[in-house]
């Protein structure tokens, strides 16, 4: 009853949406997390997200889409991920005209391979990092939609570079976190790689999370090495400021929102669409509003207590320990040194044993430095 329950709130929120790249994974809503599902994890995010301009009456332009993300851990290091745009709708009033319409379902596929887990230490902290490589393969009916990241009848390529520094890196979901994704995509909309459109994709992220809910701003955009041709749509430099926030419902099972704000776009730089220019619209959306569902579900490769109500904090391997998954020494070492999951994790924890214990130490030292400093100074006045 509880999944039925799930797939009904993803299919009642999938209802609308603009096609972008919906990555899914760890991460916020547009900035990627350097980590990668553990192996054996699943994770589904389903994306939504709309705009709506008031014109006149009975003439309004709305624009939306809905994406759906899968993605599954393969090693440690390793996850791939499928992303589908399912839907997307958008209504342009043209005057006299009548309204223009762009209806497809489904839109778009993105097929994406993520590196990340990968660490080295600054100020004894460990920063994490990875790269995610992904292509975008046309299955909607239409391309350079207005009011969308630009896009064509091609194949497209991205990689980007992927940051992540948490506080508190031995609960990664429970801290608070700084994200940077810089990337690189070439549309290859000419005959050549070198001669084709090309961009560069940006965000920074931050979140605060404690056991239920995540509070996050994210400051996102597009500049553009080589544009496409001046007859195209979304083809101006943009930056967007998105604050956002997410509630855990169950320990597999969360909600999210976010909002976009358009901060910064180039004078209008498309040419040849003469009756939209006339009419005054914008080229990006001034605001979206964002809403992301992400689910975990129990599979026979990775276990999860998914409609477990959120109330307490533990590591992994204390929680399968609790199911009954580890129950001696040796079904440790076996989680351990399987997929090589259990040894990070159990690093961290470790890491961050030994930080208590040199603070320890520390004080340790500082308090007998001090009685013996009043000893001595006792002893001086005797």
């Amino acid at each position: 009853m509880k999944i039925i329950s799930v797939v009904l709130l993803i299919l009642a929120l999938s209802v609308s949406l603009p096609a972008m790249d919906f990555m899914g994974g760890r991460g916020l809503f547009y900035t990627q997390s350097a980590l990668v599902n553990s192996p054996g994890m699943l994770s589904m995010n389903m994306f939504t997200r709309n705009y709506y301009k008031f014109i006149s009456d009975g003439a309004n332009i709305s624009n939306g889409t809905a994406a759906l993300a899968v993605n599954f851990g393969i090693k440690r290091h390793f996850e791939i991920a499928l992303s589908q745009i399912m839907y997307q709708d958008l209504v342009i009033p043209k005057g006299s005209a009548g309204d223009l319409k762009y209806s497809q379902y489904p839109d778009d596929t993105f097929g994406i391979v993520k590196f990340g887990g990968f660490w080295f230490k600054v100020w004894n902290k460990p920063v994490f990092y990875g790269a995610l490589l992904s292509f975008r393969y046309r299955i909607g009916n239409y391309d350079n939609v207005y009011l969308e990241p630009y896009s064509n009848y091609a194949i497209s390529g991205r990689m980007d570079f992927l940051c992540s520094y948490y506080i508190d890196p031995s609960h990664p979901q429970e801290t608070s976190s700084f994200h940077l994704n810089a990337g690189y995509i070439n549309y290859n909309d000419y005959a050549s790689l070198i001669e084709s459109s090309q961009s560069m994709p940006f965000s920074l992220g931050y979140s605060n999370a404690n056991l239920k809910r995540e509070y996050s701003c994210e400051l996102h955009g597009m500049y553009f090495l080589k544009r496409p041709i001046d007859i195209t749509f979304s083809r101006e430099h943009f930056i967007y400021i998105a604050p956002g926030f997410k509630y855990k419902l169950f320990k597999g099972l969360s909600i999210g929102a976010a909002l976009d704000i358009l901060v910064y776009t180039e004078d209008e730089l498309t040419r040849g669409h003469s009756q939209l220019a006339a009419l005054n619209y914008p080229k990006y959306a001034e605001w979206r509003l964002n809403i992301k569902v992400d689910y975990i579900p129990t599979t026979i490769l990775y276990q999860i207590p998914a409609f477990d109500k959120v109330e307490t904090s533990e590591p992994e391997w204390k929680m399968l320990e609790r199911k009954r998954i580890i129950t001696d020494y040796r079904s440790l070492f076996e989680w351990v040194v399987s997929e090589d999951k259990g040894i990070s994790d159990l690093g961290l924890e470790l890491q961050k044993l030994r930080e208590e214990r040199q603070k320890a130490e520390q004080e340790i030292e500082e308090l007998i430095n001090e009685i013996e400093t009043k000893s001595s100074e006792k002893a001086e006045g005797k």
